[in-house]
């Protein structure tokens, strides 16, 4: 029997997806010891799992502007921000409980980290599409194709300043733990070993070019 630690957001739609692949671990004898904020806690417990709430977050944290999408680069600097001051206690925490290996969200940039110190094997559970800037422009309407592109790089534009503070950041905690640092564009997409992807290839994006790491 191996044993994992999961660390989630306080989110619906990236818990829910996660229950079932936990209910099914601890099924096949897996001790799955996962975080999450109080208000999952039944959910979670549901599974089998072992409940542990986190202390570095609460229920609110991914509701209110700028962590519900409004401001992607202001979002990014404040996770890592939060990931930076959490993580010597979430170090000492997985150290204790000594897990075969890590699961996180795609959103967990603490969990990644959390991985590469302690070089544990570790699988992202991602719980949105895969999608790239590339992707997104092929969706808009030839005739909205200006405007799209004009509001992404005054997005950019604009929030260079956050963007420039995230990778001072993320540098930083590279350099104290003698880690690689994670880039700008795994602030929300954080790395792994393994990604299982809850939906089916065939509603994502180029499903077929996308890294074989990634689990349908």
């Amino acid at each position: 029997m191996s044993k994992a630690i999961f660390f989630n957001i306080p989110a619906s739609g990236h818990v829910n997806p996660s229950l079932e692949l936990t209910a099914e671990l601890v099924r096949r004898g897996e001790q799955m010891i996962y975080y999450n904020t109080e208000h999952y806690r039944k959910l979670i417990e549901a599974t089998g799992a072992t409940f542990r709430p986190y202390t570095h977050i609460d229920d609110s944290y991914f509701g209110a502007p700028p962590m519900d999408g409004s401001n992607p680069p202001l979002a990014a600097e404040r996770i890592i921000t939060t990931t930076r001051d959490a993580l010597p206690g979430l170090l000492d925490l997985v150290r204790a409980e000594q897990p075969d290996y890590l699961l996180y969200d795609s959103m967990c940039p603490w969990g990644a980290l959390v991985g590469r110190v302690l070089k544990l094997p570790s699988v992202t559970s991602l719980a949105l599409w895969v999608m790239t800037p590339a992707m997104m422009m092929r969706q808009v309407k030839p005739s909205m194709l200006l405007k799209a592109v004009r509001e992404m790089a005054g997005m950019m534009i604009n929030g260079m300043p956050h963007i420039m503070r995230f990778n001072q950041v993320s540098r930083a905690i590279g350099s104290q733990y003698g880690i690689k640092p994670l880039a700008f564009t795994e602030a929300f997409n954080a790395p792994a070993d393994l990604v299982i992807s809850y939906t089916s290839a065939t509603f994502q994006l180029d499903s077929d070019k996308l890294d074989k790491r990634i689990q349908f």
